[in-house]
This record gives structure tokens, C-alpha cells and sequence, in this order.
């Protein structure tokens, strides 16, 4: 998130204030309901949205996926590489 710093005490705060979101079921690119709201967001959309809910004004360009974790705690980005089996992908974001 380029110009944009977030504290330690921040990030413990959209945590706690963020919450969980579910992947719908739905292969719409707005597929994560966020249970803070229950609305339906693509992982970008939704990366956005806690961040103007938490008070930031959100850069324009965010690569949704970098920010959301599995339960195991893997980013989402790298099991989507997992899962594609997509060499041409990069390991990490």
C-alpha cells in the first residue's frame, strides 16, 4: 500500500474491527461476503472497503489478495498458485 503506513496498534485494530470474510460459493469475481457488512466484494473491493471503514483513504491499485489470510494463515495468493499448479506465477507476491 504505497503512502500509506499502518502501526502495529492499527493493523490489531482492522483485525478486530474487520472481522471475517466467507468465500460465497459464488466464481463471480465478487465472491467474499464480509461479515461485517454482509455485502459481497471481489478480494480488492474488500481490501478497500475495511480500509476506508478503519478511516484511510485507500490507493487507487491494491492486489486484494496479498492481504487476506486462510485459516491456516497462508495468504490467499500463494494457494491460488498452489491450487493453478501455475509455474508462471510468481511464489510470492
Amino acid at each position: 500500500m504505497a503512502g500509506m503506513t499502518i502501526t502495529g496498534a492499527q493493523r490489531v485494530q482492522l483485525a478486530e474491527d474487520a472481522g471475517v470474510a466467507e468465500w460465497s460459493g459464488s466464481l463471480t469475481a465478487r465472491s467474499m461476503r464480509w461479515r461485517f457488512d454482509g455485502d459481497l466484494y471481489s478480494l480488492t473491493g474488500l481490501t478497500k472497503r475495511v480500509l476506508e471503514e478503519a478511516g484511510f483513504d485507500p490507493p487507487d491499485a491494491i492486489a486484494g489478495p496479498d492481504h487476506w489470510l486462510l485459516p491456516n494463515g497462508q495468504p490467499m495468493y500463494l494457494a491460488a498458485v498452489e491450487v493453478r499448479g501455475d509455474e508462471s506465477l510468481p511464489a510470492t507476491p
